[in-house]
């Protein structure tokens, strides 16, 4: 049980590597590094494990081992790691070369013509020719039959019944001239079916084209649009500003409480009127029922006391106010305190970096916001919120190289607990929705990832 696999085509052979190769019943290997069939071709398309040979259930079979192998002219190489079985002329396509496949020790279609067309065996010894001198010696070389060479190929299924291919393959006449050839049109189905796939091609490049130069023009006219994929367009976030009720108190004086403790006057006087000529009317009642009830007093009834004589090197005494009519006293009662609340100014800034703003101090922040901050400055938006208010900021991109969002809080009290928050961003591919909320003391400032 022997193989045989020829080279048909052994123009391409190389120098030094042999034109054919035997194979038994233990198989082997073909490739540019092999150890049983060595093989290399100019354009260095022999892979150094090609393909192997093994006999699977008596029988030879090539397995394909790097995906290049062809087999009888086949547009599709083998499928890798698969046994298929050859036959006694199959043709192989390795790399550059074109190997027939012989089982035994001669391949069919190579004998000789009087082994196929005589009764005995090439090389036996032919007595009865010797003495006939006029026939010409029998040609030893094997000669080969073209039918039976066809007979073993396998079956082309679209070549099969065709008249318009028997008809080119058909040899040309002996009294027509060999360059003459008879030109078949194609059928009416194929230039139909080739017409239709050409027009199919151009609508999807003309509809390819349009949409493109539609995109490229609304870019042109409004530059705003984005252009690229989501994860290359600058992140946008979004603003939720509130400030609770209680938010910036302040103390402030509402008024003088009274003391209820406090003496009285014993003469207590209410006129309410609803026009001024009412009113009038009834002081004008109230003073004449004064001058009728109560004598009428003179106030320089009591004399005036001597005025004592002051040296000039005396200390000066402090004056005494104590005269009839004149009081100088705070009026009755303690001031009220409270603490209430009061708008609150607030900026939300966009930075490089934190660094600077987590060491910063109120003072220096409202002394020079850009000069405290230095290269980490960006942007800042300020606004002012009443206690109670709430306000949303729309969507608005971020600038590329902003890395931290942040928001300081101006407070009246310098004994606010947080006064100052930051939030880390990424300036592509994202959306945030952030909230500030102020309260009375203390600042917060949370993101969400949409």
């Amino acid at each position: 049980m022997k193989l045989t696999l020829v080279i048909n085509n052994p123009a391409q052979l190389l120098h030094g590597y042999l034109p054919l190769h035997r194979f038994g019943p233990q198989g082997g290997s073909i490739g540019s590094a092999a150890v049983d069939w060595r093989l290399e071709d100019r354009h260095n398309s022999v892979r150094p494990n090609h393909c192997d040979i093994r006999v699977i259930e008596g029988r030879f079979c090539v397995i394909d081992r790097s995906g290049r192998t062809y087999v009888n002219g086949h547009e599709l190489p083998l499928e890798r790691h698969v046994a298929i079985s050859l036959n006694d002329g199959d043709r192989l396509q390795i790399g550059a070369y074109q190997v027939a496949v012989q089982l035994g020790e001669h391949a069919p279609g190579q004998h000789s013509l009087d082994e196929l067309l005589g009764d005995h065996p090439e090389g036996m010894h032919v007595w009865h020719q010797e003495d006939l001198p006029s026939r010409p010696p029998a040609d030893k070389r094997p000669a080969t039959c073209p039918e039976f060479e066809r007979l073993c190929q396998p079956v082309d299924l679209t070549e099969q019944g065709d008249p318009l291919r028997a008809l080119e393959a058909a040899p040309p006449s002996k009294n027509q001239p060999p360059e003459v050839r008879s030109m078949v049109p194609k059928p009416p189905t194929i230039l139909f079916s080739n017409l239709r796939l050409g027009t199919l091609l151009l609508a999807c490049l003309a509809l390819g084209g349009c949409t493109m130069l539609g995109k490229i023009g609304q870019v042109i006219w409004t530059p705003s649009i984005p252009v690229g994929g989501p994860d290359d367009q600058p992140s946008r976030y979004s603003l939720s500003l509130h400030a609770s009720d209680d938010v910036n108190p302040r103390l402030i004086s509402t008024g003088t409480a009274l003391d209820e403790d406090a003496s009285r006057s014993p003469y207590t006087l209410n006129v309410q009127a609803t026009s001024p000529q009412a009113l009038t009317d009834k002081v004008q009642t109230l003073l004449s029922h004064l001058y009728e009830s109560v004598p009428a007093q003179s106030p320089l009834s009591l004399e005036p006391d001597p005025v004592v004589p002051m040296s000039p090197i005396e200390d000066a005494l402090l004056g005494d106010y104590d005269a009839q009519g004149v009081s100088l006293t705070t009026p009755w009662g303690n001031p009220a305190l409270q603490h209430v609340a009061t708008p609150i100014a607030f900026k939300v800034l966009q930075l490089t970096d934190d660094s600077l703003l987590v060491n910063a101090s109120p003072q220096a922040m409202a002394d020079d916001l850009k000069k405290t901050l230095g290269s980490t400055y960006i942007r800042a938006d300020d606004y002012l919120l009443n206690p109670g208010q709430f306000k949303f900021i729309d969507l608005r991109a971020l600038d590329e190289d902003t890395r931290f969002i942040a928001v300081i809080a101006n407070y009246h009290s310098t004994d606010v607990g947080r006064w100052k928050q930051r939030l880390r961003v990424e300036p592509k591919g994202r959306q945030y929705a952030v909230l500030v909320q102020l309260d009375a003391a203390q600042v917060s400032l949370k993101g969400e990832t949409r």
